[in-house]
């Protein structure tokens, strides 16, 4: 959060990712409080999900986006 409110007039895309890049499906990083941090900034362009391929793809990505879309939407 003090990270996004130190660069706010200089973000111009923003990542959403896990650690290593595993699905944010299984993330426990609170990513409502990014949005909210994104939101207080007045951020309004573009957001977009980041992670690597694992062996279950269809089902990792299907819950990965069903997560993000709860809470950047």
């Amino acid at each position: 959060v003090q990270a996004i409110q130190k660069v706010e007039r200089k973000i111009e895309h923003f990542h959403v990712s896990n650690a290593n890049l595993a699905p944010i499906s299984i993330s426990e990083i609170n990513y409502l409080v990014i949005k909210e941090a994104l939101d207080d900034i007045g951020y309004s362009k573009y957001i977009s999900l980041e992670m690597k391929r694992v062996d279950d793809k269809l089902r990792s990505f299907e819950d990965s986006v069903a997560r993000f879309s709860h809470v950047f939407t």
